[in-house]
């Protein structure tokens, strides 16, 4: 980075100097804007900006984001109460990242030199920490309008709009259509991983692929670089209304820890895919370093919604009746990764812990199945927030846990943890009401406060079975796991447990092949079957092996891009850890309430 007096500095290290550099190295002032500039450009032109309305050190409101756009349109329209036009509004604009949202720049506006006509303003944003002289300006069109007695609703003079603006009283209560729709998702992207051809043996021994689009992101596994080298992995990207649908691959080789080495790039843009297709791209790397191939699969997804308590989709007529029907045995067999749905009422929480000074808390709700992430408003100052929403997810693995977070907002900064529940979908008793005390981040121990929830789960039974025989999904962002000594004395202990079953296990087989045991086995197994035997010439049909065998040793004939998977070991994949037991909140545990009464008591 350079400082205001054209001084280059290497981060972290004292200024450049020595007999060979000089002392210091001054640039003239019109090469370093230049220098600024093309730094800026290269960093701004995959910029994914949204905006933050704030006044008196509160979120008002947050746009959508426009990504990958320098020149983004919001064309969004809001309203809000105000009870001293002494303040300034602050309007600050970020840049969206998957981690920590980069600040873009900020401007204000005096309510008291607002009129009650529209008026148009251009602002140009400003950042004191930032060298750049032109950091863009945000175009706004605001005005006042007077509070009469008959009418407690504000509205912009803008009346074309209306229907994009609730009730102010109800601001702070209700998710606006913005906030829904950048939540929602419509589709579903299934990419499959093939495997890498012609790539260089030399240079790095291990190789990766990385995939992002918009802000998801995923990295394949790292394997053993060969002129051919097999992934065969299978991941899935949600399709956003305002998403950007060009799909950015990466190849990279892997050197150690840190070294990595770009084999290429490549955009692949996705929004004219045909619908329920595999699409099949090869695409070339840089020149001399191979190619890259993967399929990619548009599906349409209905099952993701947000709604009010008052209006629970499961309680709309005959949805409850359609959903049986989705999932009823006769439509097994009709798309085998949509194995069911699940409803979700996030009604209140209790006895939140207290993160600001006042004692209270601004707090909000993110709900997650697997990859899936939904998100509640926010209820500002007070520990027993009442949210009144329902949310809607569809159900890949009926194997997922469900995790409801309630975090505190604090402005600008990342938001502090209040709580959280792990909930296995296997463990639902539907409709019923339940008071489920928060823990820890670690789900280790107890926090402060409970979660009031209502959860209902629709699946199919045999799709549900075929799913926990296929590779469990990954999640994109997971942290890594600290080393701990307690982990690992419970690991070995496990492992020789296991080590100890297994020898009895093999025992036991070595037992039967003896020729008595044998025979046992034998007429028992026509017992059951019901199939009569005389003396050792026996006919039984092992129908479920030959059916295993067929399908292991035909399915690279059916599909040559199948996914490569161990059915056993994927079973055991889903059989949560002693540790996992622990963490989940047993619903058996929880207290219940009685939906009945709440209802009753609601208008």
């Amino acid at each position: 980075h350079c400082n205001n007096s054209g001084v280059i500095q290497v981060p972290g290290h004292h200024h450049l100097s020595g007999p060979e550099v000089g002392h210091s190295h001054q640039l003239p002032q019109e090469l370093l804007k230049q220098f600024y500039s093309a730094i800026n450009e290269s960093i701004l032109c995959t910029s994914d900006p949204y905006v933050k309305f704030k006044l008196d050190g509160k979120t008002l409101y947050k746009s959508k984001v426009v990504y990958k756009n320098l020149n983004p349109v919001w064309n969004e329209t809001f309203s809000f109460p105000i009870r001293n036009l002494d303040q300034k509004l602050f309007i600050k604009v970020y840049d969206r990242d998957l981690t920590t949202d980069d600040f873009m720049g900020s401007c204000g506006v005096e309510l008291n030199k607002l009129e009650l006509e529209n008026s148009e303003m251009v602002l140009p944003l400003d950042d004191p920490n930032s060298l750049e002289d032109d950091m863009g300006v945000i175009i706004i069109d605001i005005c006042l309008s007077v509070r009469d007695g008959k009418n407690k609703k504000h509205r912009w003079a803008q009346r074309k709009k209306r229907s994009l603006m609730g009730s102010t009283t109800e601001h702070n209560k209700r998710l606006t259509e913005s906030m829904k729709k950048s939540q929602l998702w419509t589709g579903v992207y299934t990419i499959t991983l093939v495997e890498g051809r012609d790539l260089p043996l030399d240079g790095q021994a291990d190789v990766f692929v990385r995939f992002k689009l918009g802000d998801q992101k995923y990295k394949s596994k790292s394997q053993l670089k060969k002129v051919n080298t097999q992934w065969r992995e299978r991941f899935d990207f949600n399709q956003f209304p305002d998403m950007s649908t060009i799909l950015e691959i990466e190849v990279v080789g892997k050197g150690g820890r840190r070294y990595e080495d770009c084999y290429g790039q490549c955009e692949i843009d996705l929004s004219g895919l045909p619908l329920n297709e595999s699409t099949l791209f090869t695409h070339e790397l840089d020149p001399g370093r191979g190619r890259v191939v993967f399929l990619v699969t548009p599906t349409p997804c209905t099952g993701a919604s947000i709604t009010d308590l008052v209006a629970p989709p499961l309680e709309e007529p005959h949805e409850r009746d359609n959903m049986l029907v989705k999932y009823s045995f006769k439509n097994s067999l009709k798309d085998l990764r949509d194995v069911g749905f699940l409803q979700v009422k996030v009604i209140k929480a209790t006895d939140l812990m207290a993160a600001d000074l006042n004692g209270k808390s601004d707090p909000f709700c993110v709900l997650e199945l697997g990859n899936n992430r939904l998100q509640t408003h926010t209820i500002y100052k007070t520990l027993n927030p009442e949210w009144n929403k329902v949310f809607t997810f569809p159900v890949k693995d009926i194997h997922e846990v469900l995790e409801v977070t309630v975090f505190d907002e604090d402005g600008d900064k990342a938001p502090d943890f209040l709580g959280k529940v792990a909930l296995p979908l296997l463990s639902i008793r539907n409709g019923q009401q339940v008071a489920c005390p928060l823990r820890k981040e670690n789900l280790g121990g107890l926090s402060k406060g409970t979660i009031v929830l209502e959860l209902e789960v629709i699946f199919n039974s045999i799709k549900a079975s075929i799913r926990t025989f296929t590779p469990r999904e990954q999640k994109f962002m997971e942290d890594n796991a600290k080393f701990s000594k307690k982990v690992l004395a419970r690991n070995v202990l496990r492992v020789r447990n296991l080590y100890r079953a297994v020898c009895h296990a093999n025992q036991f087989i070595k037992s039967c092949f003896q020729w008595d045991c044998i025979i046992m086995l034998l007429h028992y197994d026509c017992i059951f079957s019901g199939i009569k035997c005389s003396g050792l010439s026996v006919k039984i049909g092992h129908s479920y092996a030959l059916f295993l065998g067929i399908h292991k040793f035909t399915k690279k004939l059916r599909n040559p891009y199948a996914i490569e998977n161990s059915e056993v070991m994927d079973f055991l994949s889903r059989v949560p850890s002693d540790v996992q037991m622990a963490q989940y909140t047993e619903l058996s545990s929880c207290s219940f309430h009685s939906p009945n009464r709440r209802r009753k008591a609601s208008p």
